[in-house]
Parts: C-alpha cells; sequence; structure tokens
C-alpha cells in the first residue's frame, strides 16, 4: 500500500502571481541580470519603481563611529555650553532664583550628607551585600580582610574624610552634589605629587569647563606616539575670563555627567529637565510679589454723590486716608457718612494667592529630584505618604547613592591600584532601626553570625571564634545549632527528611484548590487540578449546595494526629507521645476567614501561608536542638512571623502595622502603662484599622476577653474583625472555649 502524500486531495494554486526573486550581493546575480557593487540586483523585476541603491558615502572609511553629527570646528568655541540651548550661567540663575527648587536641591544634599560610608573588600556577585547602596547586606566580608588589605582600607579612609586635604567630606560631598544637580558637571582636578600619586581631590567649578573632542566626537584618550612615549592630548580646557587659560589631559581631569546623551556634548542636570516649570514658577512668584508691593487694586471702592468735582473727590480721599493712616485700632471701627456714599461700597475680590497650580507645580519640581512632595502640597493620608516616601528615597536617593559610590570606586581603582575594594554604604535612613531589628531576629535563630551582623552595621568583628558560629537562642542564653549533633535532637538523615517533606508540602499548598466537604469520607482532603466546588454532582450524605459550610483547607503539623488531637499539641511540646517524629500529615481543619472583604481576605491568605513558613523555619532552626519549652517555641515563631512580615512590607500594614503597641485608640511606645501590642493590624487608603490578627501557638486561644481588650485599646467598632492566626486551626475568630469558633 503506497503511503498517502501529505496534503493530498487538497487544491493548489501558484504561490503568488509576483513570484520574485530578490540578491542584494553581486555573486548571486544570474545570466541575463545586472547588479552593481553590493546592491539590488537588475533584470528581475524586483527593481520596477524600487528603491535604488544607495548614494555612495563621501566619508573616509576612518570617518566610522562618529559619535554624533557635531559642527565643524567645534573645538574653536571657546564658550562652555556654546552649542547647548541654555548656558551654565542660566541653569544656576534659575536654581537660586526659584526658592521651592533651591529647597528640593538642599533637601536632597542634605539626605546624602547624612549617609555613612565605609571602605570594604568587594563583595563577590553570589553574595549580595549592603555595599550597591540599599539592602542589609548578609555577605561576610570582614573575614577576608588581612594585614596589607586593612593598611590600604585605613589609608583610603583617612584620604576620603579630608579628599580635597582641607574639607571635610560632608561638606566637599554638598560641593560635588550641587554641580551635578544644577549643571551636571561635576569636575575634579586630581593634584598630584611629583612622583605621580594623587595628593587630593580638587573641585573646579564645571561651568568654567569646556569639553574637547577628537575626530569621533568624544573625549581624546591618552595613546603612544611612533616611539612608544605615552601622550596626554587636551581633553578639556578651563575657560577664564572669556578665554582658554588652562589644557586639561584625561588624566588630570574627572569629569563626571551623570545624565549624558549621545547626541549632546554636555550633561542635561535635572533642574533643566524642569526650567519651564521653573520659569512659569518665577512668573507666577513675580505676580504674588507684584500683588503685595505694585498693586493697583484697593480693598474697596465707595461711590459718592453725582455732582462732585473731580478736585472734592480729592479732597475727601485726602480727608479719609488722614483719618486712618497709621491707627489700626481706628480703622477697623465703622464710619459714618453724610448721604448715600455707605450705599455704594464695593469690596473688590481677593485675589487667589495659592491654588491647584502651585501645588502641581511643587510636585513637578520634587517629582524632578524624587523628593516626597508632601511637605509642599494639601495633607494625605499616612499610607500614601509612606508609599510615597519610600519610593522617593528608591528612585531618588539610591541612584544618587550609586552615583558617587561609581566615581568613589573608579578613583580607588585606578588612582590607588585598589580594584579589591569600594566604597559602601551603611544603612542610616528612616527604616535602619527595622533593618537592625531585621538582623538581630536573623542572629537569634541562627541565620546569620554575630560577626556578620557587625559587619552589615559596619562594626569590626569580634576576634572571639563563637561569634563566627551560627547559634540559636534558648532559654538558657545562645546555643551553637551543632549542639545537638552530640544525640540531643534527631539524627542528620531524620533532619533532612523532615525539612524536604515539608518544603514539598509548603510548595503545593494553594488555599483555593477544591476539598471534599466535611463529614465525607476524606473530608477536607484536596481533589484534583481543575475540579470545581460548582460541579452538579455531589458526594453521598454531603450537604446540598445551597448549604452555608466553613471553608476548609489543609495545614501541615508534625508528627501524625487526627483533628481531635492537632489543636491540643503544640509544636515541640515537651509531652510529644502523640508525635512520630518523623511524619507530616495534612490535617483538615475549619476556618471561618471569610468576611466579604476582598482586601481582608488576601492579607488573611498572604498572612497565614507566611506562618506556615515561618514555623517551618523554626522547626528546622531548632531540629538539632532537641525540645523546648511551648514559650520559648511561641516566642520564637512570633519573632520569625514578625520579620517576615516586616520585609514583605504588605500594603495597608507596612512595618507600622507589625507588633504595634497601643492605648486609648493611640499608638503608644512599646512597653507603655496600660498598653496592649497587636500582632498585626491592615488599614485602609484613610489610614483606618479595618481588621486585626493575633498569632497563637500551641492551647493558646483568643479569648473574648482578650478581643474585648483589643477593642476597647484600639477604638475599634464592632464590625472590625479581630482574627486568630494558627498552624493547626487556621485562620478563626475564637470564642472563648477551647476548640470552637464563630463565623465572621
Amino acid at each position: 500500500m503506497s503511503e498517502q502524500a501529505r496534503g493530498a486531495g487538497q487544491p493548489s494554486w501558484p504561490l503568488s502571481p509576483y513570484q520574485i526573486q530578490v540578491s542584494y550581493s553581486a555573486s548571486q546575480g544570474t545570466p541575463g541580470q545586472s547588479t552593481s557593487s553590493g546592491g539590488i540586483a537588475r533584470g528581475t523585476g524586483a527593481d520596477w519603481f524600487g528603491p535604488l541603491n544607495p548614494l555612495s558615502p563621501i566619508a573616509p572609511p576612518d570617518v566610522a563611529g562618529r559619535r554624533f553629527d557635531f559642527p565643524s570646528g567645534y573645538n574653536l568655541v571657546t564658550r562652555p555650553r556654546a552649542n547647548e540651548p541654555v548656558g551654565f550661567a542660566e541653569l544656576r540663575g534659575f536654581a537660586d532664583a526659584y526658592d521651592l527648587l533651591r529647597l528640593v536641591i538642599e533637601t536632597r544634599k542634605d539626605q546624602m550628607e547624612r549617609q555613612r560610608w565605609r571602605i570594604r573588600p568587594r563583595h563577590s556577585s553570589s553574595h549580595p551585600s549592603s555595599a550597591s547602596g540599599g539592602g542589609l547586606g548578609w555577605g561576610r566580608k570582614s573575614a577576608a580582610i588581612d594585614a596589607d588589605m586593612s593598611t590600604r582600607i585605613a589609608a583610603l579612609e583617612n584620604f576620603f574624610q579630608k579628599p580635597d586635604g582641607v574639607t571635610r567630606w560632608k561638606t566637599w560631598l554638598r560641593s560635588l552634589l550641587e554641580d551635578m544637580f544644577v549643571i551636571d558637571a561635576a569636575t575634579l582636578y586630581c593634584q598630584r605629587t611629583r612622583s605621580g600619586q594623587l595628593f587630593a581631590l580638587q573641585q573646579l567649578d564645571g561651568a568654567t569647563i569646556k569639553r574637547v573632542i577628537d575626530d569621533w566626537g568624544r573625549t581624546p584618550q591618552p595613546h603612544r606616539d611612533a616611539d612608544g612615549a605615552v601622550v596626554f592630548p587636551p581633553a578639556y580646557q578651563q575657560v577664564l575670563k572669556g578665554m582658554p587659560a588652562v589644557n586639561y589631559s584625561a588624566r588630570d581631569i574627572i569629569y563626571r555627567p551623570r545624565n549624558v546623551r549621545a547626541h549632546r556634548v554636555y550633561g542635561y542636570s535635572p533642574v533643566q529637565q524642569v526650567l519651564m516649570t521653573v520659569n512659569i514658577a518665577l512668573r507666577r512668584q513675580l505676580w504674588q510679589l507684584d500683588y503685595y508691593s505694585e498693586g493697583s487694586i484697593p480693598d474697596a471702592l465707595i461711590g459718592v454723590p453725582q455732582g462732585w468735582t473731580p478736585d472734592q473727590i480729592k479732597q475727601f480721599q485726602d480727608y479719609w486716608d488722614t483719618e486712618f493712616a497709621g491707627d489700626l485700632a481706628k480703622r477697623r471701627r465703622a464710619k459714618f457718612v453724610p448721604g448715600d456714599t455707605a450705599v455704594k461700597v464695593h469690596q473688590t475680590k481677593e485675589p487667589e494667592q495659592k491654588n491647584d497650580f502651585d501645588e502641581w507645580l511643587a510636585r513637578i519640581i520634587c517629582y524632578a529630584f524624587s523628593v516626597p512632595p508632601q511637605w509642599a502640597v494639601k495633607l494625605m493620608n499616612r499610607a500614601t505618604a509612606d508609599n510615597q516616601s519610600a519610593q522617593s528615597e528608591e528612585e531618588g536617593l539610591e541612584p544618587t547613592k550609586e552615583w558617587v559610590k561609581d566615581l568613589i570606586d573608579e578613583i580607588i581603582g585606578e588612582e590607588f591600584a585598589s580594584p579589591d575594594l569600594e566604597l559602601t554604604w551603611l544603612d542610616e535612613d528612616t527604616d535602619a532601626a527595622e533593618a537592625e531589628k531585621a538582623l538581630e531576629s536573623r542572629v537569634k535563630l541562627g541565620a546569620v553570625t554575630l560577626n556578620e551582623m557587625r559587619d552589615s552595621l559596619g562594626l569590626d568583628p569580634y576576634a572571639n571564634p563563637a561569634a563566627d558560629r551560627p547559634m540559636v537562642l534558648t532559654a538558657t542564653g545562645y546555643v551553637p545549632i551543632e549542639a545537638g549533633a552530640g544525640g540531643v535532637g534527631p539524627s542528620a538523615g531524620e533532619q533532612t527528611a523532615r525539612v524536604v517533606e515539608k518544603r514539598a508540602l509548603l510548595k503545593d499548598y494553594n488555599p483555593e484548590q477544591a476539598r471534599v466537604p466535611a463529614g465525607n469520607p476524606g473530608g477536607g482532603q484536596w481533589t484534583s487540578e481543575g475540579v470545581s466546588g460548582s460541579s452538579s454532582e455531589t458526594i453521598e450524605g454531603s450537604e446540598p449546595e445551597d448549604t452555608p459550610r466553613p471553608v476548609q483547607y489543609a495545614a501541615l503539623e508534625t508528627g501524625t494526629r487526627s483533628d481531635a488531637t492537632a489543636s491540643s499539641v503544640a509544636p515541640n511540646d515537651p509531652d510529644d507521645s502523640n508525635r512520630s517524629g518523623d511524619q507530616y500529615a495534612a490535617i483538615t481543619v475549619e476556618r471561618y476567614d471569610r468576611t466579604g472583604d476582598e482586601r481582608i481576605d488576601r492579607t488573611s491568605d498572604i498572612l497565614f501561608q507566611a506562618l506556615v513558613r515561618d514555623e517551618a523555619l523554626v522547626d528546622q532552626a531548632l531540629s538539632l536542638l532537641g525540645k523546648i519549652g511551648p514559650a520559648l517555641y511561641g516566642t520564637l515563631v512570633h519573632l520569625a512571623f514578625a520579620t517576615d512580615i516586616r520585609w514583605q512590607d504588605i500594603p495597608g500594614i507596612g512595618s507600622d502595622g507589625v507588633e504595634q503597641s497601643f492605648s486609648l485608640g493611640d499608638a503608644v511606645q512599646y512597653g507603655s502603662n496600660g498598653s496592649i501590642r497587636t500582632d498585626i493590624v491592615l488599614r485602609d487608603d484613610n489610614d483606618k484599622i479595618i481588621a486585626v490578627w493575633d498569632v497563637k501557638t500551641g492551647n493558646a486561644e483568643l479569648t473574648d476577653a482578650r478581643k474585648q481588650e483589643v477593642r476597647d485599646e484600639l477604638k475599634l467598632s464592632p464590625n472590625v474583625p479581630i482574627m486568630m492566626l494558627h498552624i493547626s486551626r487556621g485562620i478563626a475568630k475564637a470564642r472563648g472555649s477551647m476548640g470552637t469558633t464563630e463565623p465572621l
């Protein structure tokens, strides 16, 4: 039997009535076709009204790679920024004249001045650290410092304390940032010793520096001549008194614009980006100034009798002004005048001095420098202000820190022959306390060592070897994690199997997956993926579709237990007779965490998954230590959970909504008299509390008394849900009795 051809029985037509062959190479030409060198094949019909060949280049081949089409004789012009639409003087004039713009620039300089720094070994890319200017940095760097490196670090830190030999770092940095923000022409002159070593970094006025370009539109670089000698061509010229005064090579000057564009020689500063907005704002301020200094609109217009002559009006006006001039108290009193004059008084309307347009101008200026605008606009709620502040820091301050870091790293690598060292910023912003607390939490869990924490905080390491060993905080103090290797804890094989199995179950956990209804064989177990709860088929003995029933999910617990024993045995309970010690069971738990509010319900799922993850982390850390008390176990779980939620920065919770203390409706300092501390508080966009969660472990319950205490101290309305988070009982609003729940 012959094999049937693919596509047999289908009609066929020619591919196209315009079948052509186009060749762009002379070697592909066919007889009868004329082909220009490197052009389009001729004679096949493809060139009918075709694009034709491009004109032959007229420039020599060496012109290839020219950066942009600069004017001929560019280097002959002496004035800096001569070919730019705005000059240096205009940029500085605008920055100094508009007070709002100046305040924003000074604010950003203040923020940079506050940053602490150190010189450290360059970290490995596989170990992220705070050296990049942000984050906590868990990479261990100080352990690799030898005597020679320590000497170089000390010399570099001493040099940058006074980079020019006179001015301290903070003042030196402010001047450098001024030229970067305003004219984007930060310039440093490398003052050297007779042997050629860098002695000081002197700042030059970037407005006096004219850039020189080579034949390709780039800065001329040193090169070797035919004899092998190094030639340093002029790369910059300093223009003084309107004339070229000094030539500088690329080795003499560090010229560092931040915002470079391929079609321009000079940088594009933030001030230049908002030049039109600043121009409008200045004209508006002049109008406001004229209102107070040169205004011609009086407070009121008073009519006079029709028969009065101009001389009579002037005479009465002089009398009126003399009567009230200099006497503020008398001016405020009513005055009786004859005739119908008082009836004809017309109050003039005061012009609006500040409106939404002024706020719009302020927002644009703040946005150009990524500075939070809430200080210059109408009040906004706390959540929005916090989000804008964090976003502004990420978008504005961090790039500025990176610019300074790259500049200093280049100097360290090229001038001091230390490419293995770098400048790092130490976290000292509004969240420094939170970052330090997070580090402390990880030390207590054994995730980082004490020296790693000190390294991230910019402190010198301890010489004690114990500071390089991960330890866990117990009731008796810090204990090395290897203390359980001698038989106290489970074997290494049991530990590995426990962690791997638990992680696998956590990865597959899905709170929205369909489950068998409670009361049926296999009740609470997961069904296959794709099974919908709206199926028309029901399990024998199950409740009808329209009967409300609690949402169900599977929780993870150590040991094989039934639902009856799951809530009565806490992880790491000293009485662990119900544990098998090496198994994990999926325990069916009913939860009543659905409020109908999508934001609250979504947050509940995030919090519960975090609690499951954090208890697994605590179990893993304590698996080598053996048994500990329930109270200490609960403390470790709360600590890990709080750290996790703070780092997630959940909208409406952030870091303030974690373990926050309250008294009579106000947030107070932890430990204040009469205050209570909540685990998690969720706020809406108006900064109003809309939900509260309380984390429980072991046999602990969220009682009615505790709920009422929370409502009283937080001044909550009865419809604000207060929910319990528990690894085996899920998310529930508990009554006072053990093991019972109340639907929200």
